[in-house]
């Protein structure tokens, strides 16, 4: 993971606020100037589908700014965007949008973007209710899927909470406990905190419940492919540790084996290897395997995990093969080796992905060492069951994997696209 802008450890966090210029405040809003006398608006570089973060302002300027920056590269990227206002109409805000964000009348005018309050969301019905919320945006998400979109850009100005009593009590656990709805890769969220309404104890309750929090541990994460389980990258630390383990707690109900790929960690810390020894503890005699860092791997057998948990390594795992969710384009990235015994673990990751996308289904080969016949016959199977308009495209694909797939006569079959091989250099 590449960072830039904000330290962390170290290391740099690559979501994070940068000097932006300073926009001007529309009607209604205030403006309150930082310690050093101006403004800090944000500006958010790499925001992807499946990231939940918490995004602390000081002044309503760095908050528009920011609302402006991530629905405008929302809309660059083909997604949906609602914004979700509060301490501004929602007629002030769509006209600020209006005049800052190119193609937002265009996209307004066919429904790609809409600026609601949050009476009639987190509020509908004058009350905060955390699991009508939560059925709302799911609802939401499968509409955003079913009209073709690749997913959908909240932005949400949490300044609603403070309405009621309850809802401020009930926020963290909230927080918390929607993350695995970004699993998928259909949704992201910013969630706009003012730091002069929250107090110190809450505002770092809601933090930890984000995944991602600029200037402190990014943690990011998908569903696995193939088995129940998750794929970690990262960092996990204090900053974020209630939103792992909600994450972690929305797989208990899971039967039969669950895979923990936290390959992608590079950091974490003690803690947070306690939350996987707890969960690995909770799920009893189901088997449960965690791929980790040999420093994680040793991490846990210190807590004494390694009765609970199957603890496996990364750097043992270099024949292994491995499915990785793709998420724009829609698909599954594959790497090691396809042999006849995971064969049949591809062919169920490209089943559930299917089932998953409305359309083409895409499947990136270039860490891909050896594929068998077996594999290849995985790869034309889900392309002969898509059915219709839809196909899966292969693509990067390695000069070995072409190969086969052209000697074999299957290069031709329907459903399967084979882009063309990479132009040759120059002679």
């Amino acid at each position: 993971m590449h960072r830039s802008a904000y330290t962390h450890r170290g290391r740099v966090s690559r979501l994070d606020p940068r000097p932006s210029s300073r926009p001007s405040t529309p009607a209604g809003a205030q403006t309150l100037t930082s310690a050093s006398g101006g403004t800090v608006p944000s500006t958010f570089a790499d925001l992807r589908l499946g990231d939940h973060v918490c995004h602390p302002f000081i002044s309503d300027d760095e908050r528009l700014a920011a609302t402006v920056e991530i629905a405008a590269d929302a809309l660059r990227r083909g997604r949906r965007v609602m914004v979700c206002a509060e301490s501004l109409t929602p007629q002030v805000t769509s006209a600020w949008l209006h005049a800052r964000v190119p193609g937002y009348a265009e996209a307004a005018e066919r429904g790609q973007v809409e600026v609601l309050p949050c009476a009639e969301v987190q509020l509908a019905g004058g009350t905060f209710d955390p699991a009508r919320v939560r059925e709302a945006f799911a609802g939401v998400v499968a509409d955003t899927t079913a009209r073709g979109y690749p997913g959908l850009q909240v932005i949400t100005d949490m300044a609603w909470a403070l309405r009621q009593p309850y809802a401020l009590d009930a926020l963290p656990a909230f927080e918390a406990s929607i993350n695995d709805l970004f699993a998928d890769g259909r949704l992201s969220a910013v969630c706009q905190y003012d730091r002069r309404l929250y107090d110190g104890d809450l505002f770092h309750r809601v933090c930890s419940a984000h995944p991602v929090t600029p200037g402190q541990a990014l943690l990011r994460f998908a569903r696995a492919t193939g088995s129940p389980g998750l794929v970690l990258e990262g960092e996990a630390d204090v900053t974020n540790r209630d939103a792992l383990a909600a994450l972690l707690a929305s797989l208990l109900p899971s039967d039969g084996h669950v895979l923990i790929d936290a390959t992608g960690l590079e950091f974490a810390d003690v803690g947070s290897a306690r939350l996987f020894a707890r969960f690995a503890a909770q799920r009893g005699d189901r088997p449960t395997t965690l791929l980790g860092s040999q420093s994680l791997t040793h991490l846990l057998r210190l807590l004494g995990a390694h009765d609970l948990v199957r603890l496996q390594p990364a750097e043992d795992r270099r024949a292994a093969f491995r499915v990785r969710p793709l998420r724009d384009p829609p698909g599954l990235r594959l790497e090691g080796d396809v042999d006849d015994s995971t064969a049949p673990v591809l062919s169920r990751a490209l089943t559930d992905a299917a089932t998953r996308e409305p359309g083409d289904v895409h499947a990136d080969l270039s860490g891909v060492r050896f594929i068998s016949l077996g594999g290849i016959r995985a790869l034309v199977s889900a392309a002969q069951g898509l059915g219709g308009d839809r196909a899966l495209v292969l693509g990067p694909v390695p000069g070995h994997v072409r190969e086969l797939i052209e000697i074999t006569g299957w290069s031709t079959t329907p459903g399967l696209r084979l882009p063309g091989p990479p132009p040759s250099g120059p002679l």
